[in-house]
């Protein structure tokens, strides 16, 4: 054929389906083309084996004579589950990605694991064994990258150090005997840890360099440090005392405990937490019918303010976001929900019996 490459060759008509010829011929006679719905899918609901709970934040405490762990929804004011755990559980935790919660039981030296997609129990690992002993775990802090979890054993006087992943004891850290470490917190960068010594004379915090699992240096904050905070902005450590009636300061570049210490009057100060900016601390005064948080300007080292909670406020969390403050009340079984914006209380809810410390799940 001549010129063919230049042919227009015309693709067989297609039949126009019945749709098609009706909007068609509604067009050419310019009337309203009406486009049919679509059929209607039919919905079918989604069933969860677990309940979820998902309006946040969450706050766990442990209930150190149930044997539970309260799940308390701040939104709703209310509490809506008890997570059976250990014997007497005591310190809590969360890991840095909130898929688990770690809770320190005294009554038999275990650390339960949390799972925070179906609030249960995924494990129960025990810290004492013959190649390491623990004995009443108290304090419980996971290393900001997840992969460890440190326990701060009183009467064995060390800290037990769980691989995260594997869920068991890889080592501990012996401290002092008779030292009665209670209570940590780690630096920002992970590199070191601080730990309260309550029953040492002189050497009250340890400091324990993360990376060989060692004490490295001791310092003088002064009988009986209970509560520790280390900043997340400044290089700062606040302990409280149970017998001191102040704040000891720790510079955590120097590894220096300062000598002015700032003052809070008479009181059994047992927990600290700083706000979002570390300006402002927060200790609870756990001395009988004191019943109160009293605030602190970290820069000016002067009390600001004190709130009213329940009967003897022990351990306390904050919120991501530093809206809500959690006490946990030990001496009424209560939980008190501070606003920080306005220092107030906005409502109390009953947690379980002699609530001890909490975490919150954002």
């Amino acid at each position: 054929m001549k010129n063919a490459s230049k042919m227009c060759i015309r693709p067989p008509a297609i039949e126009e389906s019945k749709l098609e010829q009706k909007l068609a011929e509604q067009l050419r006679k310019g009337e309203k083309t009406v486009v049919p719905p679509r059929p209607q899918q039919k919905k079918y609901a989604r069933h969860h084996k677990y309940p979820r709970y998902d309006r946040r934040p969450l706050a766990y405490v442990t209930n150190f004579m149930d044997k539970t762990v309260s799940l308390i929804e701040i939104p709703t004011r209310s509490k809506i589950l008890d997570i059976s755990v250990g014997s007497y559980p005591y310190g809590i935790d969360i890991s840095s990605d909130q898929r688990f919660i770690y809770v320190s039981n005294m009554g038999d030296n275990s650390l339960s694991v949390i799972c925070t997609r179906i609030n249960q129990v995924v494990h129960t690992i025990h810290l004492n064994t013959v190649s390491f002993p623990a004995a009443r775990p108290n304090g419980v802090k996971v290393s900001p990258d997840g992969r460890f979890v440190y326990v701060a054993n009183e009467t064995s006087h060390n800290l037990s150090v769980v691989d995260a992943k594997h869920m068991q004891v890889v080592t501990v850290v012996d401290l002092p005997d008779g030292s009665a470490p209670v209570q940590l917190d780690i630096s920002n960068d992970g590199r070191l840890a601080f730990v309260t010594l309550r029953d040492c004379e002189s050497k009250n915090v340890a400091v324990v360099d993360l990376k060989v699992n060692l004490p490295i240096k001791y310092i003088n904050v002064g009988f009986g440090p209970v509560g520790i905070a280390a900043a997340r902005r400044n290089p700062l450590v606040l302990t409280t005392s149970s017998y001191n009636y102040s704040l000891s300061t720790i510079n955590t570049i120097l590894a220096e405990s300062s000598p002015n210490d700032i003052a809070l009057g008479i009181g059994v100060y047992w927990d600290v937490v700083f706000n979002r900016s570390d300006r402002i601390a927060y200790v609870s005064d756990y001395a009988d019918g004191a019943n109160c948080v009293k605030m602190v300007d970290v820069f000016s080292h002067q009390q600001i303010g004190k709130i009213i909670v329940g009967k003897l406020p022990k351990g306390m969390a904050l919120s991501a976001d530093g809206r809500f403050l959690v006490v946990c009340n030990a001496g009424d079984n209560t939980v008190s929900i501070i606003d920080t914006s306005s220092s107030q209380v906005m409502y109390t809810i009953l947690a379980g019996t002699w609530p001890q410390y909490a975490v919150i799940l954002n």
